[in-house]
């Protein structure tokens, strides 16, 4: 009989020991491999009893130890030792197996306490990864010796997710939730541990291990036992809950032992519905669509009777489930004996129906009823009624089946306003009506389903497809796909619906079919849309049609513009000069698309027809088509005025500039503006000597001629000249006479916007070279840096970088003192100008203080106005007066009086107040002029600080005493700027006083007084100033 001793510090575990007598092999057991080695003297068995596991109690074996030779006769287990008595007094311990790799974790510890210096010595040799196997064995042996809490702090310290793993596996095999949940969690197995978080609340021991083995998968249950789900049914039915077993098949969807459990549990009518509706779902899934049209009808039956129940009403209810004496007549003859058996027995149960229809319902997680309203069980009847309907097509009975879908449609429009859900069930449903008729070839009908669910596309394309052309025409204005329009467009062509045909010819982007319907003999001709569809489209199939229209109603000007579009330009020459439409012609060659010699024969026949100005446009056309062509235009020499293609060589340079000769003279010969601004822009872009100097005498001519409008003009194209050449320092001279010209006539405000006009091109002009200056320089440093990183260890070139950062340096400098001479005095001339210009705004505004300053800061200037000299310093003496600045009214008196031609010009109303003026002095005046002669304003200017650097100076002096810089001018009163105050016109690019525009914006005037261009209200609002701006 073998020895069986329980550990006394592990009650869980014991051993059975086992002596071999006579070599006979000894067993332990059906489930344990016998031992049978002749050398082994006896064998100890260790055996783990758990209490609670998915199996129930039950004895675990955790392993087997053989014993060599017996020392003794056995005494005692405790913590794996097992204790043999040797003679009479003598014990002897031998460790077990089983236990071996736990006991040494106290070595592993003394090892990891000698890595950290804790004044162990011993050795460390051991690799990582042999201590990782140490820890696995002593981990998988406490496993097996269920004990959880070591294996669990094991699995901590090495974050093993194998070792996880196994403890949770093992912990629910146990029933210790609470462990499985954390080490699926440290495993990283999100699902399971969620799983088993609502198990937790569980106490029911069978119901608790048929959802654990559940969980745990096939290989769980003990063999013979049968497979997990059959396990856990049965504890599922010794358990508080045996409703639980139908849960799990309704889960595992397995219909039909679910529908078995449906009849040995309590189960509502509302829960056997929809076991019989997913049923029936999987079986129209598989094909089976007689046996999933009966439990369909079955489902509709069941929720029926769910609803309350109206006088004189069945429990069925309205629809198509038992009630329904035709469907149930047509189950019967299909099915027979087994319908009168199912009706029966659901027939039979009726009475009980109605008790239960008053707990209708599912149950929540806390197994309480949950009771679903009307509206959810007719949803559920709705979608049961789209599963007959979807098996009776499948069966061949489309009409019905279509019936019954569009019946549901109804009932769907009559429902609630606003349910979301019930839409979307609506329209997956009709989806799958849809696609299981155009399946089956029934496309009118799934048309219908279709534009039931508001798939309008596809709808009308299969009303296209069965050619049923009326019924897709109201659907085809949402319609997209330009292949189903083409067809549709086909079609009411075929039918004399031109209209429509047209409208789906668009939607198509079909512009062949559109030219030529326009260009057909119908009621809808209209040559005029297809030309325009041609020009638009520029589709080469079009213009063949066109081109043949045009050929028959002898159309010249479509042929050549049709001819042009198709790419047979010479051919459109030709015609064009013999039917004299040349100007269509041209009008549809651009970019310089054509060759050279047909630019250079519509010059000709433009030279010809004295059309000076086109011969001029073609001249310079050609010139761009040869530069482009270069190939085409060897052959091409000058002779005389005309070009003419000849076998002697020429180079294409030759060509190109004797072109350009040629557009400049016929330019000049037209002599109109737009002419002459033409040859000035073909000069400053080619640059060649020759043909500045055709333009320069042609100029110098206007300008001496003996019209003063053909002289004005003139300066003004010499001025355009000068700026097209970049000579900006004669421009800006050029610009100054004529505004000096003006002056002297007395056109003081056309003066006003030559100076304006001229400053902002020249200066617009300097930006150009500088900001060229500048990317030239950073142009230069990428290079720079390229090379350094592409060439390290290599020269660069530094002398010939040095010389090239010079002339950049010197270009800059060169520009910026370009920009003073040029700038500069065309500045003087405007500040004086616009101040004569302000005079009269500041006026009206009651302003004489500013308009007094500003007519004396003009009277110093006074020669600049020789035409009004005398009503200029009779305003400035009578402005004085009025803002109270004696002196300069004084002074400016007796300019007035001093000379006889000025007294003679003054006018009558003010010559006795300017004598009284000299007569009748301020005695402030005279004190002054007995003291020394000299006298100043009784009344100082008012002080402002210099943008540049804060120095104070007064408001009306434009240059800084202190850093010498030329302070911009305020375009609203003439003072100097002021950085707090600091705005800026967006087209002219001047600065104004914020405070000062606003004055004149309250009186109506919000515009820039340089300009004239409008200012929003954000433009009143003064800016952050910039130091730039001063140099502007």
């Amino acid at each position: 009989v073998p020895t069986i001793l329980w550990d006394t510090d592990d009650p869980n575990v014991f051993v059975v020991f086992a002596e071999r007598t006579h070599g006979e092999s000894l067993s332990f057991g059906s489930k344990h491999q016998a031992v049978s080695d002749p050398n082994n003297s006896g064998f100890v068995a260790v055996y783990v009893y758990v209490p609670t596991s998915t199996s129930g109690s039950e004895v675990k074996l955790a392993g087997m130890h053989a014993l060599r030779s017996l020392p003794g006769k056995p005494l005692l287990l405790s913590k794996g030792f097992l204790i043999f008595l040797t003679g009479s007094v003598n014990l002897e311990r031998v460790l077990l197996d089983t236990h071996r790799h736990i006991m040494a974790k106290y070595s592993l510890q003394q090892v990891e306490g000698g890595k950290k210096g804790g004044g162990m010595t011993i050795s460390t040799s051991a690799s990582a990864n042999k201590h990782d196997r140490l820890v696995r064995h002593e981990f998988d042996q406490h496993l097996a010796l269920c004990h959880a809490e070591e294996a669990k702090k094991i699995a901590l310290l090495s974050m093993d997710r194998g070792m996880w793993i196994a403890l949770a596996s093992q912990a629910l095999e146990t029933l210790d939730i609470d462990l499985a949940i954390l080490g699926y969690r440290m495993a990283g197995d999100s699902s399971k541990a969620s799983a088993l978080t609502r198990l937790r609340h569980l106490e029911d021991k069978h119901l608790l291990a048929g959802h654990a083995l559940l969980i745990l998968g096939e290989g769980s249950a003990k063999s013979g036992d049968g497979s997990v789900v059959e396990v856990a049914e049965s504890y599922f039915f010794r358990s508080s809950d045996p409703k639980a077993a139908l849960e799990m098949h309704v889960d595992l969807k397995n219909w039909e032992r679910a529908l078995e459990l449906a009849e040995e549990v309590s189960t509502t009518d509302l829960e056997r519905a929809h076991i019989n509706k997913q049923h029936a779902g999987t079986l129209e899934l598989r094909g089976e669509y007689q046996a999933a049209r009966r439990a369909y009808d079955i489902a509709i039956g069941l929720f029926n009777a769910c609803l309350p129940r109206r006088p004189g009403q069945s429990f069925a209810g309205p629809g198509y489930g038992l009630e329904d004496r035709d469907l149930e007549d047509s189950i019967h003859a299909e099915f027979g004996s087994e319908y009168d058996s199912l009706g029966g027995t659901l027939r039979g149960g009726r009475d009980d129906m109605q008790a239960g229809a008053d707990q209708a319902g599912a149950r929540d997680p806390e197994g309480e009823a949950e009771e679903a309203s009307p509206q959810q069980v007719l949803g559920q009847v709705k979608v049961c009624k789209g599963g007959i309907a979807r098996c009776i097509i499948h069966l061949g009975d489309v009409e019905a089946g279509v019936q019954i879908a569009l019946d549901l449609a109804q009932e769907e429009e009559g429902g609630a306003p606003g349910d979301a859900s019930a839409h979307k069930r609506k329209m997956d449903m009709f989806k799958d009506f849809a696609t299981i008729l155009e399946e089956a070839g029934h496309l009118t009908e799934a048309a219908e389903m279709h534009h039931v669910c508001g798939n309008v596309e596809q709808a009308a394309t299969l009303f296209v497809k069965s050619s049923q052309f009326d019924r897709a025409k109201p659907l085809m204005t949402q319609v997209m796909a330009p292949s189903l329009h083409q067809v549709f467009a086909k079609a009411m062509e075929m039918r004399g619906d031109y209209q429509l045909a047209l409208s789906s010819y668009q939607r198509a982007n079909d512009s062949q079919s559109l030219v030529r319907l326009y260009l057909s003999n119908n009621g809808i001709r209209n040559p005029h849309k297809a030309f325009a569809i041609v020009r638009q489209t520029r589709s080469l199939e079009s213009a063949k049609l066109a081109l043949q229209y045009c050929l028959d109603k002898g159309d010249h000007e479509g042929q050549t513009e049709m001819l042009v579009i198709l790419g047979r330009v010479t051919e459109a020459m030709e015609l064009a000069i013999v039917h004299n439409t040349v100007d269509a012609l041209v009008s549809n060659i651009n970019n310089s698309e054509a060759e050279p010699q047909v630019y250079l024969q519509i010059a000709k026949y433009y030279e010809q027809h004295s059309q000076y100005l086109k011969a001029g446009r073609m001249y310079e056309t050609c010139c761009k088509s040869a530069s482009l062509r270069p190939s085409l235009a060897e052959n091409l020499v000058p002779s005389g005025d005309f070009y003419v293609e000849e076998s002697t060589s020429g180079t294409v340079s030759e060509f190109i500039d004797a072109c350009n000769n040629s557009a400049v003279h016929f330019y000049l010969k037209d002599g109109t503006s737009e002419a002459v601004d033409s040859a000035i822009a073909l000069v400053g872009r080619v640059r060649s000597s020759s043909q500045i100097a055709q333009v320069v005498d042609w100029l110098a001519d206007q300008t001496q001629s003996t019209s003063a409008a053909a002289s004005k003009e003139g300066a003004r194209h010499l001025f355009e000249l000068h700026i097209a050449l970049g000579d900006l320092t004669r421009a800006a001279h050029v610009a100054c006479v004529l505004s000096r010209q003006e002056q002297d006539m007395g056109n003081y405000k056309l003066a006003h916007e030559q100076v304006h006009h001229a400053y902002c091109e020249l200066r617009g002009e300097l930006r150009k070279r500088k900001d060229q200056a500048e990317d030239g320089e950073d142009e230069d440093g990428e290079g720079d840096a390229r090379e350094e990183n592409e060439n390290p260890n290599t020269s660069r070139g530094a002398e010939a970088k040095a010389k090239q950062g010079a002339a950049s340096s010197k270009a800059k400098e060169d520009t910026e003192d370009l920009e003073d001479s040029v700038l500069s005095e065309l500045m003087r001339q405007l500040i004086v100008l616009h101040s004569y210009v302000l005079v009269k705004t500041h006026v009206k505004l009651g302003d004489h203080l500013s308009a007094a300053r500003l007519l004396v800061r003009v009277s110093k200037h006074i020669s600049k106005f020789p035409a009004h000299i005398v009503p200029i310093l009779t305003s400035t003496v009578i402005e004085c007066q009025r803002a109270g600045l004696k002196w300069a009214a004084y002074e400016h008196a007796s300019v007035l009086m001093r000379d006889p031609d000025y007294r003679s010009q003054i006018a009558q109303a003010y010559k006795r107040k300017i004598e009284n003026v000299i007569r009748k002095p301020d005695p402030a005046l005279k004190e002054a002029r007995a003291k020394g002669g000299q006298g100043g304003d009784d009344q100082k200017e008012l002080l402002s600080k210099c943008p540049n650097c804060g120095a104070i100076g007064a408001e009306y002096d434009l240059q800084c005493q202190h850093c010498k810089v030329v302070i911009p001018f305020c375009s609203a009163s003439g003072k100097r700027m002021v950085a707090e105050d600091w705005g800026r016109c967006d087209s002219c690019k001047f600065s104004f006083l914020c405070s000062q525009m606003r004055r004149i914006a309250e009186k109506g005037e919000s515009s820039c007084q340089l300009c004239r261009a409008k200012l929003g209200p954000d433009a009143l609002v003064p800016k952050p100033f910039k130091k730039k701006w001063i140099y502007v």
